[in-house]
């Protein structure tokens, strides 16, 4: 599939019909070069084919409706809307070649205006024949087949707007419909399903098949629970970030204009700093003691039995050494001829029976059972004062720390009601500023650490309902099997469900190899991931392959619990880990959850992999469009982007750059591949125009 023409009329700065035409004769070049400066209509025409291509769905609404045309009015040329009347539409021309025959459809997207109204209307041509709507509904199924709803930010990609991506790249949900799609997989999903219903129906009384129905659906709900718990923490992530960038940007921006005298401000500047540095402090001690003593608080009595079994098997250790001591026979000489000394008769009979006694009476007192934890002197005199200083921690410690934190506001405020008194110029709106965006900051982290929390607990239910699952879908197979000699409806469950399980692994290998070979290929840095997994549920999970130590995990989860191992490294590393456990590895590498975020660049950089995995499934090239590819990359990638992404995409790519992405070097590295070149110029009376075979060099 590739797209030979574009036609765009009252769009944007686009004025009347405007025409791109690309040849796409040569399939070496497959690469079409529109250069613009920013304004010029790169992004309006981007948006304008992707529009014309998805309509009312490129915003996420299955139908035209009031909402989605408003949006599109924002879209139409400002001549046209004063006029409160005319047209203006986008036509794309695809060439399909369908495995029969080559074939072009001219997609056109028109919107008329009249007053306050507008109306949408869509004809698609084949061949220079209209579709009849129903030819046309096939038409775009078929398109949507092609190029996926749910994939559409990877076909058409903005480098700008890289940010709207989550980290994980994709939300679960649209790489799952894209990923099922391009498999073929979705099909297979809809029989299974149909299968499943006709035997459900036809064993009405089956238990087994309703309480499986049950489990899934608790399974399925709690996933997207977690799911969008993720996205939220995400999300907040994201605020957080933004919020950084804005203080760093208002205190450059401050700095650079000049600021105030520092004579007026110094001293009261440096009591704002002494209680920034004073709630800092006792933010971090706060963060101290939430890692290193809330657990243990939480675990208090775990932590008291752990003292006790401590206790008792120092104590045991030391009467099994009195207990070999006091058998050494220079120990009984010496009991010998103290008796000897003191005239006892029968001395030996009376040092064997003293040392009887003795053993007898410490075997009696014994109570603790085997040895378990088997720890030195040393351990145990780090461990106990350790397990003691928890122990003793005063909770109330926390509230003060916290009202502290809040007299210290209460104090700032005090400052900065002196600054507001003062004629110094600009210095209050700063510090206003910059304290609204700092409490921002506080109340988003205070929400991440809620967050947190709440996932921490869907995680443990997660557990239960997956221990759950399995016992029920145990239960469930040997049903179908028993059932599946007379039952064909049982047959074609057991059949369908191997055979998506060993498709979807197929797939899944396939998608996470290339993801790699394009990732390592693209990053400088080689030690910021290690690849992606794909889960059961096709959720997207960039992974680093990390060394741990046996005994930390073992600790880390009898402190912690298995939940908290999930969030900090995976289900996947969880499960590895389990296994691992079970031998006798002192050490072992598991591809633990990357959670830390990435870089615009490096985001970009993830998403592109992730494409071109992506794509590797699918059996037809599709085009590629990518608006300002290089906003966020710098130089070292972008050579490498070019020479291992663009250049060896197989089907069309469409790059529209500014005059400070792909110029002279740049464009030379793709030069054997481009089969086009245009020029957006924008014209003095605001409008733009597009100038075939022209490009930013002269």
């Amino acid at each position: 599939m590739k797209i030979k023409s574009i036609k765009i009329n009252n769009l944007g700065p686009y004025v009347g019909e405007c025409k791109l035409d690309f040849n796409i004769s040569n399939p070496v070049k497959n690469i079409i070069l529109i250069g613009g400066k920013n304004g010029a209509g790169k992004t309006s025409l981007f948006n304008a084919v992707k529009l014309c291509i998805y309509g009312s769905r490129l915003l996420g609404y299955e139908k035209v409706n009031q909402i989605y045309l408003d949006q599109v009015t924002q879209l139409i040329n400002t001549a046209v809307l004063r006029r409160k009347s005319g047209s203006a539409f986008i036509s794309t021309t695809l060439f399909i070649d369908d495995g029969k025959q080559n074939s072009s459809y001219e997609i056109k997207r028109k919107w008329d205006l009249a007053g306050k109204k507008i109306k949408e209307s869509v004809v698609v041509v084949k061949d220079e024949k209209q579709l009849s709507e129903i030819e046309r509904i096939d038409f775009e199924s078929f398109i949507f087949q092609l190029i996926p709803p749910n994939l559409f930010k990877f076909y058409f990609f903005d480098g700008e707007k890289i940010s709207d991506f989550a980290f994980d790249g994709v939300q679960n949900s649209d790489f799952k419909q894209a990923f099922l799609q391009l498999c073929g997989l979705d099909t297979l999903e809809i029989i299974l399903s149909n299968f499943k219903r006709i035997y459900k129906g036809s064993n009405s009384k089956s238990s087994c098949a309703q309480e499986y129905d049950d489990i899934c659906l608790k399974r399925a709900s709690n996933n997207e629970l977690i799911e969008n718990k993720s996205i939220e923490k995400n999300d907040i992530l994201k605020s957080i970030i933004s919020v950084d960038e804005k203080l760093a940007i208002a205190e450059s921006t401050y700095s650079n204009s000049g600021g105030v005298d520092a004579k007026v401000w110094g001293k009261m500047h440096d009591q704002l700093k002494k209680e920034e540095n004073i709630r800092a402090e006792k933010r971090k001690w706060l963060k101290e003691i939430a890692n290193n003593v809330l657990p243990f608080i939480i675990l208090r009595s775990q932590l008291e039995e752990l003292k006790v079994r401590i206790e008792k098997e120092n104590l045991a250790r030391n009467k099994n050494i009195v207990k070999s001591e006091i058998q050494n026979e220079l120990i009984k000489d010496r009991l010998n001829k103290l008796f000897n000394d003191l005239h006892v008769p029968y001395s030996d009979d009376v040092t064997s029976k003293v040392i009887f006694e003795i053993l007898d009476t410490m075997e009696k007192e014994s109570n603790c059972e085997e040895e378990i934890l088997m720890l030195s002197t040393r351990e145990e005199l780090d461990l106990i004062p350790r397990i003691n200083s928890l122990l003793a921690f005063d909770i109330s410690r926390i509230k003060e720390a916290t009202e502290d934190i809040n007299k210290s506001l209460k104090s700032v405020d005090k400052i900065r009601d002196k600054i507001k008194k003062s004629t110094v110029t600009d210095y209050e709106t700063f510090l206003t500023n910059k304290q609204s965006s700092l409490a921002e900051k506080e109340q988003l982290i205070s929400k991440s650490v809620e967050i947190e929390r709440e996932l921490l607990g869907l995680i443990g239910e997660d557990l239960k309902i997956d221990a759950e699952y399995k016992k029920v879908k145990s239960k469930y197979e040997e049903e179908l099997k028993s059932k599946s000699i007379n039952d064909i409806s049982a047959k074609a469950i057991l059949a369908f469900e191997e055979l998506q399980s060993r498709l979807y692994k197929s797939f899944i290998r396939q998608v996470e190899t290339e993801f790699k070979q394009t990732f390592d290929s693209l990053i400088n840095k080689r030690d910021l991931l290690d690849g992606i997994l794909v889960d059961e549920h096709l959720k997207v999970i960039p992974y680093k392959n990390t060394a741990f130590m046996r005994d930390e995990l073992i600790t880390l989860r009898k402190n912690y619990g298995d939940e908290y191992i999930i969030n900090l490294m995976g289900q996947k590393a969880f499960d590895i880990m389990q296994e691992k456990l079970a031998g006798n590895e002192t050490k072992f590498v598991l591809p633990a959850h990357v959670k830390q975020p990435l870089s615009a660049g490096e985001k970009q950089v993830f998403i592109m992999s992730l494409y071109k995995a992506l794509v590797s499934l699918s059996k037809v090239n599709v085009p590629y469009i990518i608006d300002t590819p290089f906003a966020r990359i710098d130089g070292e990638h972008r050579k490498k982007i070019l020479e291992n992404f663009f250049v060896k995409l197989n089907g069309q790519v469409i790059i529209l750059s500014t005059d400070e992405e792909i110029v002279d070097n740049y464009k030379d590295i793709i030069s054997g591949k481009i089969s086009n070149t245009f020029v957006l110029e924008h014209q003095p009376d605001g409008s733009s125009k597009i100038i075939n075979n022209k490009y930013f060099e002269v």
